[in-house]
């Protein structure tokens, strides 16, 4: 194991998945030896072979974030639109356990798939006033205003911009 630990700090991941797969051999239900094996296997782009891996993982730990983010990453590395309802629940998952910065990254990773979910940015917008970060939620709620405005629904944009005016009273852009 150590091996594969040392190979994966130094990015050499096809030795880490070599050694991993020699760790899993002698001890084929070690945890350890199986998530070092799948974040190799990600990292060699093996991807269905690591999800596998990590689906497995996750199943045995399912409030691992850890286990769902590398789900999610590959997923969306594949092209699966799956890796949306994976991000999703990477996020709800890290605001359960109290880490609103991590799930501002997972809703980040998922408007890069979906930008038109309006839900979910309002959901960043609202992760980022939680965490004191007011002008990327100013930022994302003039998204919210600008898109709803493209719309026609006008009520609606002018919610979002006094939301971001709210948080940055001197934008000239939310009045």
């Amino acid at each position: 194991m150590e091996q594969s630990r040392e190979s994966a700090r130094q990015n050499q991941w096809a030795d880490a998945l070599k050694s991993a797969v020699r760790a899993l051999q002698e001890f084929p239900l070690e945890g350890d030896a199986r998530t070092s094996a799948a974040v190799a296997l990600f990292h060699t782009g093996q991807f269905d072979r690591a999800l596998q891996l990590f689906a497995d993982l996750r199943a045995s730990d399912p409030s691992n974030p850890f286990f769902l983010s590398y789900i999610a990453q590959a997923q969306a590395r594949q092209g699966d639109h799956q890796a949306i309802a994976s991000y999703r629940a990477l996020a709800d998952l890290h605001h359960d356990q109290r880490r609103p910065l991590q799930a501002a990254e997972a809703l980040r990773e998922l408007l890069k798939l979906q930008p038109e979910a309006e839900s979910q940015r309002e959901d960043l917008a609202r992760l980022y006033e939680e965490a004191g970060l007011v002008r990327e939620a100013a930022a994302e709620w003039l998204t919210l205003a600008r898109r709803r405005r493209q719309a026609q629904q006008i009520d609606q944009a002018a919610e979002a911009a006094e939301a971001a005016l709210r948080l940055e009273p001197g934008s000239s852009e939310a009045r």
